[in-house]
């Protein structure tokens, strides 16, 4: 979503990601060359968004998340775009004069801010019309409140905002009646972004009948049963289209070690997108902030994930007959958060300790490394190596050893210092793990 702030807004925030993701590392060539910056323009971004991730550094990591979410709402407050933007949708039918007032623009300023949003309004096919004020109008109301939900959600409009709006209105009652709802079926998982995106839906539905009633004069009484029901009859229906469809694909599909609780958990992933992709049949290239980061991260972490992930969309979305790629980061997150694919599997294997140093030492270093245990999924089984004539009889072993072994290959063998200390004790896991992981794929 951040289409709708200025485009130096969204370069900052963009380098301030990539520095987040990268842990400070700079590629000034690539970020100039992505960005379409100049040299002095890029340097001048990145002096700014380390100097706040200096200002908002706590105790750990320097390049932390938190530091990452106070600088985009920092940046993101700098916006005139999204001031104006939120000034039409909470307050439309006002004059040119009434929103420079509202966000200290001049003449000029708002009418070149008013022209950039409505070339991204037009994306979603909707516009800004004058008539009597302005307001924006889409295809349907359905449409228009999807967008502001979601753009309120994604920059952290709080909900407390437009509940005072509704109740200047005299819309009390209705917002009671919304407290008693139930938003499960409609979410993709238990994330605090869905419940905010689903509250301001129910917000934004009570505040255009409002505004429109009062626009009309018309003696309508608003009700939050213009977006209940649309959610019930959208959601009921396409249950009934899809279910039994998208149960077939995934149960084929999926690899025959995936839980039959996880495949249950795919299929109801697909329903929901198909039920999302009907209410808002647009990309939404940042879903969410957050995720979009654990996302970028996860890939930056293990870039294999990128090669599994694609191909399985693809051609999940070609069998299901709808765009996931439409909700890419949502979909990716809950596919690795809920682990309902396995893109690593540790195999089962035998792990022998070898020391010049005798019985005693070797039964130290043993116990030593039982906490290994809780690194794996798999079982696994700690040997004392005692005769080394095995390492010729099979060299499938993973031998951890303080004194190298010259016939038997290299990558198999660990060498240690014959005190295991903490930072080894790592060290040693990273590389056991690294070599005893096979990487599968899914679908088949």
């Amino acid at each position: 979503m951040l289409q709708f702030v200025e485009q130096s807004i969204s370069k900052k925030i963009q380098i301030a990601e990539y520095l987040y993701i990268h842990q400070g590392e700079l590629d000034q060539e690539f970020l100039q060359r992505d960005l379409k910056l100049s040299t002095s323009t890029l340097k001048r971004y990145i002096k700014e968004i380390e100097g706040m991730y200096t200002e908002y550094y706590v105790n750990g990591t320097h390049y932390n998340v938190y530091a990452l979410n106070q600088i985009i709402r920092f940046s993101v407050k700098q916006s005139l775009k999204l001031a104006l933007l939120k000034a039409l949708v909470l307050f439309p039918g006002e004059s040119s004069e009434y929103y420079r007032k509202k966000i200290l623009a001049a003449p000029a300023t708002f009418a070149r801010i008013i022209g950039q949003i409505k070339a991204d309004l037009r994306k979603f096919n909707m516009e800004i019309i004058h008539d009597n004020g302005y307001w924006i109008r889409g295809r349907n109301e359905k449409e228009e409140i999807m967008l502001f939900a979601y753009l309120a959600s994604s920059f952290g409009l709080p909900t407390t905002e437009v509940k005072e709006i509704l109740v200047s209105y005299g819309a009390q009652e209705q917002l009671d009646e919304f407290a008693t709802f139930d938003l499960t079926f409609y979410k993709f998982s238990n994330y605090p972004f869905e419940e905010n995106f689903f509250e301001h839906l129910y917000l934004f539905s009570l505040l255009r009948q409002f505004q429109f009633q009062r626009k009309e004069h018309g003696e309508i009484t608003p009700s939050i049963k213009v977006v209940t029901d649309l959610l019930r009859t959208v959601y009921e229906e396409n249950e009934l289209e899809n279910h039994q469809r998208f149960s077939h694909v995934v149960h084929t599909m999926c690899h025959e070690n995936v839980p039959y609780e996880k495949r249950e958990l795919l299929i109801q992933l697909f329903i929901k997108t198909s039920f999302h992709l009907k209410l808002f049949p647009y990309k939404m290239k940042i879903f969410d902030l957050r995720q979009d980061f654990f996302v970028r991260k996860m890939y930056d972490a293990h870039p294999h994930r990128r090669a599994l992930i694609e191909p399985f969309m693809k051609q999940m979305s070609h069998l299901l007959g709808i765009e996931l790629n439409q909700r890419e980061i949502s979909i990716v997150y809950f596919l690795v958060s809920e682990n309902i694919l396995t893109f690593e599997q540790q195999h089962y294997f035998h792990l022998y300790v070898y020391s010049t140093l005798g019985d005693k030492h070797t039964t130290f270093l043993m116990e030593e490394l039982a906490p290994l245990r809780q690194f794996f999924e798999e079982p696994f089984v700690i040997r004392e190596l005692t005769d080394p004539s095995i390492l010729t009889k099979n060299n499938n072993i993973i031998l951890l050893t303080n004194e190298v072994f010259a016939d038997y290959p290299a990558d198999k063998q660990y060498m240690i210092s014959d005190y295991l200390t903490l930072n080894e004790f790592l060290h040693f896991s990273k590389w056991l793990r690294d070599r005893t992981t096979k990487i599968i794929s899914y679908p088949a």
